[in-house]
């Protein structure tokens, strides 16, 4: 351990307890946090802080069915939140979900992509990191690794800038809308993270507008997370806009594909079009069905 950690720094001891005698995680971390300061004042003299937010390094203790393992946090915060979200809403999707639904959809740079109900933007941010692609942690200001003794910060920089980045062939052309006005706002500081030239080489078009009011779009790829019960309480109004999204579909997107997360299963039949696969996704503990509708 005082390998990679002196007694200067300071640290904090996160645990999560299962199967075991020990049950409350505030008193096993206290007593994994006072077996880590007496060893180091024992080898060193010195006492090492405890500091709770933002500590240099953090421990991670897993006791489960009585077996200890100690290790250090090397992310610091976890690998899937990207660090281009400086406004985000609520029920906004995790970045890896996004990630995972732009993958599965088969979005490739070259057709142009479609976010109708865009919220924060995660969805066609993770399109775009896809497109470059961009390392998740490219814009993450620190890693729980950088305060390790043998960390070499050179070599960390010389490997971000040598990163096999993609620039594709062709500028991107990427459409937001969303019904809410704060949204669109959340979407542009977002965006804003983003290095300048990933930007220069995106034509991101935003609009603040419920989708009934678009033109529609020709041989669009659109990926889409419309609300649910979750997000809109009103029964009557999700059957009526998962109504209107079927047609909407159907009368306005031709040579389009369109790939819709719908977290509430009796909503799916509202959409009247036959979805040409579906795949069981998990939103946090929301059951999901991640749909594929083939436009003609």
């Amino acid at each position: 351990m005082e390998r990679f950690f002196s007694p200067q720094q300071t640290f904090a001891v996160r645990t999560h307890l299962r199967d075991s005698f020990l049950t409350n995680s505030l008193y096993c971390s206290q007593l994994v946090k006072d077996a880590i300061v007496d060893r180091l004042r024992n080898i060193s003299g010195q006492r090492p802080a405890v500091q709770v937010e933002n500590p240099d390094l953090l421990f991670d203790c897993r006791l489960y069915k009585n077996r200890l393992l100690l290790s250090f946090d090397l992310s610091a915060s976890p690998f899937y939140q990207r660090a281009y979200r400086s406004r985000q809403l609520q029920a906004s999707l995790k970045e890896n979900l996004a990630a995972a639904l732009v993958e599965w959809s088969q979005w490739h740079y070259g057709q142009p992509l479609a976010d109708i109900f865009s919220g924060s933007g995660t969805i066609i941010f993770e399109a775009i990191y896809k497109a470059f692609n961009l390392p998740g942690g490219l814009l993450r200001k620190r890693f729980g690794f950088f305060n390790l003794e043998e960390f070499d910060r050179q070599n960390f920089d010389l490997l971000r800038k040598n990163w096999n980045y993609q620039i594709p062939e062709t500028r991107l052309k990427i459409f937001c809308s969303d019904s809410d006005a704060s949204a669109l706002k959340a979407v542009s500081a977002n965006w804003r993270n983003f290095p300048e030239w990933v930007r220069r080489a995106v034509e991101l078009t935003q609009q603040k507008s419920d989708f009934r009011q678009l033109k529609g779009f020709s041989g669009f790829c659109l990926i889409s997370n419309p609300p649910y019960g979750y997000r809109l309480q009103s029964e009557e109004n999700l059957s009526l806009l998962y109504k209107d999204l079927g047609d909407f579909l159907k009368r306005k997107c031709p040579a389009s594909k369109a790939f819709l997360l719908v977290g509430d299963l009796q909503l799916i039949k509202k959409i009247g079009l036959r979805p040409s696969w579906r795949r069981i996704v998990f939103n946090g503990p929301i059951e999901c069905r991640f749909l594929k509708y083939e436009l003609y």
